[in-house]
């Protein structure tokens, strides 16, 4: 199959595209290692910073001095580690929660993780490199992107469809593309401003209907599809996704989908970031599970993607 392929069109007065943003909230609900494990296995810095958890600095700041500025070869680093041992500590039950999500049709599918959780549920061990080059594809541009995938996605055919993945903070097999350091969040960024503000994805071919969009990157997807987030926190240093809130917010040219957040809690650091997703216009959801105890994350995720299916059943 040709790699290159067309992009979709929508008329969004008939249908919105539909979007899932995957987090890793899900993968660690099912004994994936956590984010401060990956942090120590990286450390170079260890004498003097044993812990990185109690380094109280943003995440893209956190990383560069805990590599001492040597993010892109502390990455290449743990290549393997995303390609193989992510999977080894995984709970394979979280394949049964993903094939949920793949029987809702979506048709995109964005993920901030770099590890294959969503190649793996339909692939299993034969998820290698090569195999992951195979299902490259890409559209609007004349090759893969090997950094800042905005146009690059990985397609995967399960139950006899195609399902789109777009890895858009990069993927492990490609460690440039792997955004993590405050260098590579701003340059990203001023990447998907560049993009949020082209008007080609506008297709006035058709009697002028501004209102027909053409998704020619994960940026469009998010702007103007119903997306569902889940098991992603909006970490405050994701500048990208925040800057994409807000345009989406003052999208008012045009039809546009509704942003749905999921996140369990109720205490003051999530009631402040929900208000301010809200500010945003994201409905935001913790399915009124109370939580005075210990939350239990996998029947918080179960419950989430049961809701996620009765919406999408809804339109």
């Amino acid at each position: 199959m040709n790699k290159k392929l067309e992009p979709k069109s929508f008329d969004l007065t008939v249908r919105k595209p539909k979007v899932l943003l995957l987090g890793n909230g899900l993968s660690r609900a099912y004994n994936a290692a956590s984010w401060d494990h990956f942090l120590d296995s990286i450390n170079r810095k260890k004498e003097e910073y044993p812990s990185p958890k109690d380094i109280d600095v943003p995440m893209p700041l956190k990383i560069i001095l805990l590599t001492d500025n040597h993010v892109g070869s502390a990455m290449k680093e743990n290549k393997e580690y995303f390609l193989k041992g992510f999977y080894n500590e995984l709970d394979k039950d979280i394949c049964v929660q993903i094939r949920k999500l793949f029987d809702c049709g979506f048709d995109y599918i964005l993920t901030t993780n770099y590890s294959y959780e969503l190649e793996y549920t339909v692939y299993g061990d034969k998820i290698t490199e090569n195999k992951l080059q195979g299902i490259q594809r890409y559209i609007d541009v004349n090759r893969a992107e090997n950094k800042y995938m905005l146009h690059t996605f990985n397609q995967v055919n399960y139950d006899g469809k195609h399902v789109d993945i777009w890895h858009i903070h990069g993927e492990a097999r490609k460690p440039d593309s792997m955004i993590i350091g405050s260098d590579y969040y701003s340059r990203l960024t001023s990447r998907v401003i560049a993009e949020a503000t082209d008007n080609d994805h506008y297709d006035l071919k058709e009697g002028k209907n501004i209102n027909r969009i053409i998704i020619k990157s994960w940026v469009d997807a998010l702007i103007f599809g119903d997306v569902y987030v889940l098991g992603f926190g909006y970490d405050y240093s994701e500048q990208d996704l925040w800057w994409l809130l807000n345009r989406k917010a003052n999208e008012n040219k045009i039809e546009k989908g509704k942003t749905y957040y999921y996140e369990p809690g109720n205490d003051n650091r999530v009631r402040i970031k929900k208000s301010l997703l809200q500010v945003f216009g994201v409905i935001t959801e913790n399915l009124d599970m109370g939580y005075t105890e210990e939350i239990n994350y996998r029947d918080f995720y179960s419950d989430a993607i049961n809701d996620i299916i009765a919406r999408i059943n809804e339109e």
